[in-house]
Parts: structure tokens; C-alpha cells; sequence
């Protein structure tokens, strides 16, 4: 399951993946992330996958990617913080590897939501 929310004071866009993530999911949130028009267009984003599963095929993966692009697009900047328990994940490394060409878009992987949050102050 994923779940998202807003939280004004901090201007952070709190997201959760938790259980078994399919790749549909994803691309469902990342075009409703994209439709938002409420959403600031500098977004500094905490995704937490601390609790979450999830084995992609290479094709999925490349939806994926390509839906990443799309969301890139769509705003004037994203600061992406992922939380997870591992920062070595090799499968979201990969995921955002293929998004880092752009100057629009940064993403560094946290275990401490304290220091993420931190990371995405800088972005101000």
C-alpha cells in the first residue's frame, strides 16, 4: 500500500510504502503526484520504505523510470529523501540512478527521518 500527505507546516510531501509494492502501485502514485496541482513546484519529498517489499521485472522498472521522467517534467524542482533501512538497497540505488542526469531532481537515501528532514531544509 502506498499513502501520501502534505504536511504544510513542514513543507514536506510524506509518503509510505508499506507491505508488497507492486509496480502498478507506483505508477499510479507517480501520476498522482504528477496531476497535483495543489503540490508546491519546488517539492521536497520523504518517500519511507522502511517497511516495504518489492521485486521489480526490468520492464516494470522502465515504466517506472519513464513516469519519473514525466513527474521531473511536471515541477521545477524535487528533493526526494527515501528512508530505508538498508541505504544500500541496490534496487532503489538503481531506480534513482537512472533520474540523477537532471539538475531539477535530487535524492540522497537516509535511515534517520531527523536527518532527512534536515537534508531537505537545504533546499529553502
Amino acid at each position: 500500500m502506498i499513502t501520501y500527505t502534505f504536511n504544510i507546516e513542514k513543507n514536506i510531501f510524506d509518503t509510505v510504502f508499506s507491505g508488497m509494492i507492486k509496480p502498478s502501485e507506483i505508477l499510479k502514485y507517480m501520476q498522482e503526484v504528477n496531476n497535483n496541482k495543489d503540490l508546491p513546484q519546488k517539492l521536497n519529498a520523504i518517500i519511507d520504505v522502511r517497511n516495504a517489499d518489492y521485486n521489480f521485472e526490468p520492464i516494470a522498472l522502465q515504466s517506472i523510470v519513464r513516469e519519473n521522467f514525466r513527474m521531473n517534467k511536471a515541477f521545477e524542482m524535487i528533493n526526494n529523501a527515501i528512508l530505508a533501512n538498508d541505504p544500500h538497497d541496490v534496487t532503489l540505488v538503481m531506480f534513482q540512478h537512472y533520474t540523477l542526469g537532471s539538475d531539477k531532481y535530487h535524492v540522497k537515501i537516509f535511515t534517520d527521518r531527523e536527518k532527512a528532514e534536515k537534508w531537505l531544509g537545504e533546499f529553502k
